[in-house]
């Protein structure tokens, strides 16, 4: 139980918020210790903070103070007394510093202290050193121990940065001579989502088929030379030819160069350099600091200097000196490369600044050899998660990821920049979720816009409000290169411009008279209201009202009516392209939406290529069905197969409700082209919730175009589709906490003119329906209609919704008995005249410890009776409703109708059963429904009989 009180927490968040923003901002953190101390006087945590900040600027009068202040209020507080201490060793007050150092290291605080080893250290050393220069002084003598201080040369780094930080990090330090960096993740990064993704490209290269090295057997080689490794020398550090050799033993020379080269070949096509570290290697350049790489890898540094200068400009590669890599030295950085390495070769090695992005091998590392060390920070835990997450999905989605290729992640850089700033539930849900996958549609119909120009004059992408409003944004925000429209057409729109002849009446009523009702059909059909009350009044009247209606709408006459008025609605439709769009014979229109079968694209096509003398293409988010040259999408066929692109359909409502407009859905055009539009039935207050969340996700697409831009390197469509697929998936099937609690409130319209809206997910409900049913509540009624199923389950568990996902996705048959194992008995106990009748029931398992029980009710009666009080002595009672097994009628709650003998009812539907005939009974008379039924008992066993 989180026993912290309000202070407590807030004292916790603005340390942590100081700590972060003093990566970017010294001076903001030193405001924000300084304002929170104003309200927490003496807080020690606060003044051990702001000491460490002062010791970090080399304001040692400050830090003295503030320590000693900490210290009288906590004197257990270690981190204020080591502070301390160092800022007295620098003032040259070595006597105490000296005493503080020992208590640190072997005496009362030392056992606490322990705990941070690479700290402890830090104080042998500096004892070690006040040690050696007391034995070298000639004889004392009076000096001023802030004169002696200022003689030592200062020295201040940040603790951490950020990828977008990293280029200005110098002109944070001061006293920095020198400058080691990491590699990969700090200088280099991948478009993968883990170091071995790249191996999936390496097995599709000559030297790995010719060697028969694919990239599962590259991993275990690599595995097992580490070992190998490990018994041989106690280290693990090893070289690439260790690894192919413990692959494929007996491989000659010639062929473990050949696969070497190859496997720089891959990595130089994966990775690309961070802008920010470019920024870095030009400045030390320009301040004149030599630069040392400090890799932990198997390439050697001639052909990690070729991977260098392959990614990074010349001038910026020009930088570094010398590499050192841990192959060739036996040792990864922890366990003593920077001391192999002698990279302390200035003798003032704090003036020697190693940055990068492994907090123990970049970080602890160098500062146990009493170097500097700046930690270059990532994703955060949340960031993690939801990588983690994205990359479940795709893998799920895509069989081919990682068997025969990478799984890419290449907004992962951007994420690392700019990622800490998704604390609000808008950022998580717009910046890290929609913005990835907005960017990469944005950026796969600039590509698709490019390679239509070549080849027609006139290229026009009109982007169908309402669903594509966002998609149109982030197109204008990347600055694409085609002129973009925004045209109003909804699917009732369409469909209304559509009905030429009798077929095209024919093939709507075929698609739609099952699903909607007669007067939306009419209004389909721009019936006049007085016809449709008539066509609707005879069809009622009828015993086939629905064959009625049909054959009604089906009449000559009315059929001329509806040819009529869609003719008109048409004209009026052509009258708005041009308008919008200066539409005229011979362009190309490329529609942009959503998706997802182009309907839109479909029904009015005979319309643009006939009448128009306009081609009509479609270029969609999700693309459902065969694609060609005029209708393909981001997420298609052409790379996923058609039931992962169902089941991300089935569940597209969401992504809808973030992406629109907050106007309401066209329903016609007046006469001189102006839209027409219907009453918006989203409850009131949803624009504005999904505004911010937009404004996010447009902050993202900004962030990574120039991040690319930056970096020299845009991704192709077919390395950005993965993290956008990821990003929906995510989102749609396993949302975090904070995502769910945001979203829970949203509604979906139902478009073709219905004024119908759905409450997208209900996680109360969901885990009610959980609990009476298991998983397979989804299945049927219970799920009450809405259309964000798996967001329930997401909150009920992630094995639930990875069950869910897997059973759509590869179609698993599956029923409910299929679920678990787990099941309890129940006696049920019914009378039959003078007879008593015993029945053993098996309650299976549902969710939370949940159990259901099913118990006939013979002729529909009630009267019988659950003796529970046999097997349990106490359960908790969830439910007790009549469930009809025939009609489709309602359920029946009978909780109040149950009787209870030898029972006591403890509140909370909490029984307890006195003995072992207690019976828990549904009287003669309490089932209200007629015709077959049964009991439905859900309940959760809390002690059993012995």
């Amino acid at each position: 139980m989180n026993t912290m009180t309000p202070t407590e927490r807030a004292v916790r968040e603005v340390r942590q918020a100081a700590f972060e923003l003093n990566a970017t901002d010294h001076k903001q953190a030193l405001r924000m210790l300084n304002e929170a101390l104003k309200l927490q006087p003496g807080h020690a945590d606060l003044l051990g903070d702001l000491a460490t900040l002062h010791l970090q600027a080399g304001r040692h009068r400050q830090c003295i103070q503030a320590a000693r202040e900490a210290l009288a209020a906590k004197p257990e507080h270690d981190d204020s007394a080591f502070a301390l201490a160092l800022s007295l060793d620098a003032v040259g007050e070595a006597d105490e510093a000296r005493e503080l150092f020992l208590e640190l290291t072997e005496g009362a605080r030392a056992e606490r202290f322990a705990s941070q080893p690479e700290l402890v250290d830090l104080c042998r050393s500096k004892l070690l050193q006040i040690e050696a220069a007391s034995a070298a002084r000639p004889a004392p003598a009076a000096a001023d121990p802030l004169e002696q201080a200022d003689a030592t040369p200062k020295v201040y780094v940040p603790l951490l940065t950020r990828p977008d930080a990293l280029g200005q990090l110098l002109d944070e330090t001061e006293g920095v001579r020198a400058l080691t960096l990491d590699c990969f993740d700090t200088i280099l990064w991948r478009h993968t989502d883990h170091p071995t993704d790249v191996f999936y490209d390496m097995q599709r290269r000559p030297a790995f088929k010719a060697a028969g090295i694919d990239a599962t057997m590259r991993q275990k080689g690599e595995f097992f030379a580490r070992q190998l490794q490990l018994v041989r020398t106690g280290r693990t550090e090893v070289t690439l030819d260790q690894i192919y050799l413990a692959a494929r033993p007996g491989l000659s020379r010639e062929m473990l160069a050949w696969l070497a080269e190859d496997e720089l070949a891959a990595e130089m096509n994966a990775c690309h350099a961070l802008p920010g570290a470019v920024r870095l290697l030009r400045e030390a350049r320009t301040r004149g600091l030599p630069v040392t790489i400090v890799s932990d890898t198997y390439f050697d540094a001639p052909r990690l200097r070729r991977l260098l200068e392959h990614a990074l400009p010349a001038d910026a590669s020009a930088a570094i000196g010398e590499i050192v890599v841990s192959c060739e030295h036996g040792m990864c950085k922890e366990q003593g490369l920077f001391k192999l390495a002698q990279l302390n070769q200035l003798g003032n090695s704090p003036a020697i600044l190693h940055v990068g992005d492994n907090k123990a091998a970049d970080f602890t590392a160098p500062r146990a050899v009493a170097m500097s060390a700046t930690h270059l920070l990532h994703e955060n835990e949340q960031g993690q998660q939801r990588r983690r997450m994205a990359a479940n999905v795709v893998a799920l989605f895509d069989p081919s990821v990682r068997q025969q290729r990478p799984l890419h992640m290449p907004y992962r850089p951007v994420h690392a920049s700019h990622g800490h700033q998704s604390g609000t539930p808008q950022a998580s849900i717009g910046h890290d979720s929609l913005g990835p996958l907005m960017h990469a549609f944005a950026a796969w119909i600039d590509e698709e816009a490019a390679a239509l120009a070549a080849t027609r004059s006139q290229v026009k992408l009109v982007f169908l409000m309402r669903d594509a409003y966002l998609p149109l944004q982030t197109y204008r925000a990347i600055g694409g290169a085609c002129t973009a429209y925004s045209a109003h057409i909804s699917r009732f729109s369409a469909y209304a411009a559509s009905f030429r002849t009798q077929e095209d009446v024919d093939q709507y009523l075929a698609n739609f008279s099952r699903n909607l009702s007669l007067p939306m059909i009419a209004r389909q059909l721009l019936l006049s209201p007085q016809r449709t009350a008539l066509l609707v009044e005879q069809a009622e009247a009828s015993a086939t009202p629905l064959q009625t209606f049909l054959r009604g709408v089906r009449q000559a006459h009315v059929l001329a009516e509806i040819v009529t008025a869609s003719a008109a609605h048409r004209e009026r439709l052509r009258r708005y392209l041009e308008r919008e769009t200066g539409m005229q014979p011979g362009d190309t229109l490329v529609l942009v939406d959503l998706g997802y079968a182009g309907t839109i694209q479909r029904v009015l096509g005979p319309t643009f290529s006939q009448d128009w003398k306009v081609e009509v293409l479609g270029r969609y988010l999700l693309a459902v069905g065969a694609v060609d040259e005029g209708f393909k999408g981001l997420l298609d066929r052409s790379w996923l197969d058609e039931r992962a692109l169902k089941i991300v359909q089935t569940y597209i409502g969401l992504l809808e409700t973030l992406t629109s407009t907050d106007g309401a859905s066209t329903v016609g055009y007046a006469d001189d082209g102006s839209p027409v539009f219907e009453t918006d039935s989203a409850q009131d207050g949803q624009s504005a919730m999904v505004e911010p969340i937009q404004a996010e996700s447009l902050r993202f697409a900004r962030e990574a175009q120039a991040y690319f831009r930056a970096a020299r390197r845009l991704p192709p469509a077919t390395v950005l589709r993965d993290e956008a697929l990821g990003s929906l998936g995510r989102l749609l099937f396993f949302p975090n906490a904070m995502e769910l609690a945001h979203l829970a409130n949203f509604t979906l319209e139902i478009n073709l003119g219905s004024g119908v809206a759905r409450k997208l997910f209900d996680i109360d409900a969901g885990l009610e329906g959980l609990r009476r049913h298991g998983l397979f509540y989804m299945r049927s009624a219970h799920g009450g209609g809405r259309m964000a199923l798996p967001a329930e389950l997401r909150a009920a568990g992630l094995e639930l919704s990875t069950a869910m996902l897997a059973h759509a996705r590869f179609g698993m048959p599956m029923v409910q008995t299929d679920w678990s194992t787990r099941s309890e008995p129940l006696l049920a106990v019914i009378p039959r005249g003078d007879r008593t009748m015993h029945a053993e029931i098996v309650a299976t398992a549902t969710h939370d410890g949940y159990f259901s029980a099913l118990v006939p009710l013979a002729n529909g009666e009630g009267n019988v009776g659950l003796a529970f009080g046999r097997d349990y002595g106490w359960i908790q009672l969830h439910s007790a409703e009549i469930v009809p097994l025939a009609a489709m009628t309602e359920e029946a709650d009978v909780m109040a109708q149950l009787l209870h003998a030898g029972i006591k009812d403890h509140g909370h539907g909490l029984l307890e059963f006195e003995g072992t005939d207690s019976l828990l009974m549904l009287p003669a008379g309490a089932n209200p429904i007629s015709g077959k039924a049964a009991l439905r008992l859900v309940f959760r066993p809390i002690a059993r009989r012995a």
